[in-house]
Formats: structure tokens, sequence, C-alpha cells
């Protein structure tokens, strides 16, 4: 796999760290700066570490599923514990795009849960079901969304 070659002469992937380090000299086009070998591979964009190999940017945490497994994954990679710049190879993990959401983070701290009138309505869905109730209190919303999502996400299951 051509891609895969050009990437392992130019970086290599550390599995214990997630890092990609660079192993030559690389003078940056258009103007006189040289990145030097054995610096840290890869820049932030949209929250996650691009690596430009070959003219092209790839998600770092999709080359390095390639340099651990030998092919391109054939779906998306998850970071098992959400933090998108974590490429550790412990911390990734093939998934559809279904189960991806799964294992996203709520952004009021209230995943699943919404309030409509005097009830907690809790709503967890996926590709097993919806499970759709009305509680009375927070608390009782709470443990059934807990409850709900270990329930139909698995292992992809995300609390907060």
């Amino acid at each position: 796999m051509k891609i895969l070659t050009a990437a392992r002469k130019l970086h290599s992937y550390c599995p214990e760290t997630g890092e990609f380090i660079r192993l030559k000299d690389t003078k940056i086009i258009f103007s006189n700066k040289v990145i030097k070998a054995g610096t840290t591979s890869g820049r932030l964009r949209h929250e996650y570490i691009v690596i430009d190999v070959l003219g092209k940017t790839y998600m770092a945490h999709r080359l390095a599923w390639l340099y651990m497994t030998g092919n391109w994954p054939a779906h998306q990679i998850d970071h098992i514990n959400g933090i998108k710049t974590d490429n550790r190879w412990c911390n990734l993990r093939e998934c559809t795009n279904s189960e991806n959401q799964m294992n996203t983070k709520s952004k009021t701290g209230l995943k699943n849960i919404r309030r409509a009138g005097n009830k907690y309505w809790v709503t967890v869905r996926s590709q097993k079901g919806v499970y759709s109730e009305g509680f009375s209190t927070l608390d009782e919303a709470k443990a059934a969304a807990f409850k709900a999502r270990n329930s139909l996400h698995g292992q992809f299951a995300r609390h907060e």
C-alpha cells in the first residue's frame, strides 16, 4: 500500500503514547522553515490531529489504524475515552457511525434527558430499539437513562 510505505518513511507511530514522530527533516514548501526530525508530527484541525502524507491530509487516528493493522478501517474509528487527540492504540476501536454517536459526550451533562412540562423525559435510541419514558424526578430519569444506555449501547455507552 503506497500510503503506508510513504507514511512509514516519514513518521513513526508509538502505540503507547499515540504520537507520530517525524523521521526526517522536512522543508516547508513556500517558506524557508524546516521541521526537524524527532519532533511530534501533526497539527490540530477540528479537534483532531491530522498529518500530511504525499500531499494529502489524514486523520492521525486513521493513520494509527493503518500502521497497526496494515489496512484502512472499513468504517469509523472511535476514541474510547472521548478525547479526540488521544491516539493511543488501546484507545482506538473500529465502529459504525451509529456506534460512534453512542459514545459522544453530552453538551448539557444530562445525556438523553430533557424536561417537558413537569416531567423529565428519557429517550435513548439505537439500532436495537428505542427507550422513552417520563419521570417525576431528575434522579429517577438519570437512573433510567443510565440503565437504558447500558442496555441499548453496550460497550459504546457513555454516561456523561
